[in-house]
C-alpha cells in the first residue's frame, strides 16, 4: 500500500510539473507540427489548441481518429493534462517556446520543487514505516494531504485542471 500511494504521489507531483514528452510526437509530426504524421493525419500546425486538445483527448477515450488512431492511443495515453499538452504543442507549432511565462516551470524551479516534494515524500515513507496503528495512519493522511496542498499552492490553477 506505501509504495503505491508513494508512487501515485511522486507521479502526480512531477507530471503537474513537466509537460508531455514532445520528442515523441515530433518524430511523426515535425519539429513544428508541420508535416501530416506518416502522411496520413492532419497537420497539426494548422489546427487550434483547443482543436489539438479535443483530439488528443478524444485518442485517449477512443473516441477520435481514423487510420491512426491505435497508433495515437498508445502515444497520449500517458499524458497527464492534454490541455497543458496541447498548449505546449500549439505554442510549438506557432514557432513559440513553452518556458518560463508559458506554464512550464524553469530547472530552477522544477528543481527547487522536486526537492520539496522529495523531502514530504520521504516524511511519508518515514510515517508509513512506522504506521502500525489505525491513528499513526491518520497522521500519514494528513501527511499526504500536506504534500497535496503544497503541490496546489505552488502549481498555477491552470496546471491542476
Amino acid at each position: 500500500m506505501k509504495k503505491i500511494v508513494l508512487g501515485i504521489l511522486t507521479l502526480s507531483s512531477l507530471a503537474v510539473m513537466a509537460s508531455a514528452n514532445m520528442k515523441a510526437c515530433m518524430g511523426c509530426h515535425g519539429q513544428e507540427f508541420e508535416k501530416k504524421a506518416l502522411g496520413k493525419s492532419k497537420v497539426v500546425k494548422d489546427m487550434s489548441e483547443e482543436e489539438i486538445a479535443t483530439a488528443l483527448q478524444g485518442y485517449k477515450d477512443g473516441t477520435y481518429g481514423g487510420a491512426m488512431k491505435g497508433v495515437m492511443a498508445g502515444q497520449v495515453k500517458n499524458i497527464p493534462d492534454v490541455k497543458i499538452a496541447a498548449k505546449h504543442i500549439h505554442m510549438i507549432s506557432q514557432g513559440q517556446k513553452p518556458g518560463m511565462g508559458h506554464g512550464t516551470p524553469s530547472p530552477e524551479m522544477f528543481k527547487k520543487k522536486k526537492a520539496v516534494c522529495g523531502t514530504k515524500l520521504k516524511e511519508i515513507n518515514d510515517c508509513f514505516d512506522n504506521a502500525d496503528k489505525p491513528q499513526k495512519m491518520k497522521e500519514c493522511k494528513k501527511l499526504i494531504i500536506k504534500l497535496a496542498d503544497h503541490i496546489k499552492e505552488t502549481t498555477p490553477a491552470s496546471k491542476l485542471k
